[in-house]
């Protein structure tokens, strides 16, 4: 019995501890986007990141986009992606600052996402 009682501090300071880490390497992201009907010209940006490496579109329609990484320097696009699928990406991790772009090619109800992780 005195084993299990020097065991429950420990098991609850790794408890606190996992927490904390969890926290600590949470993945970011911005929605700058956010899920809404939108006109066919409707363009969005996020803002300028070193993190960024994924922009992500969804729709439960069928809305022609296309979404890409730029970069701060040349203002290129890079990992471009244009369709009309339900969950389409552009992925671009190596590089300069950079920030997600999408442009609606379409009418319809669509978010568009930026994440600092694949």
């Amino acid at each position: 019995m005195k084993s299990y009682r020097r065991f429950v501090p420990l098991a609850c300071l790794l408890a606190v501890a996992a927490v904390f880490a969890g926290i600590a390497l949470a993945a970011t992201y911005e929605r700058h986007l956010p899920a809404g009907f939108y006109p066919y010209w409707t363009a969005s940006s996020s803002s300028f990141s070193s993190s960024w490496v994924r922009e992500n579109s969804y729709t439960t329609q069928w809305v022609e986009r296309t979404v890409t990484l730029i970069d701060n320097v040349s203002y290129s696009w890079h990992g471009t992606t244009r369709g009309a699928a339900p969950e389409i990406n552009a992925r671009w991790s190596s590089g300069p600052v950079k920030k997600g772009y999408c442009k609606l090619h379409s009418s319809g109800t669509v978010a568009c996402t930026v994440f600092d992780y694949q």
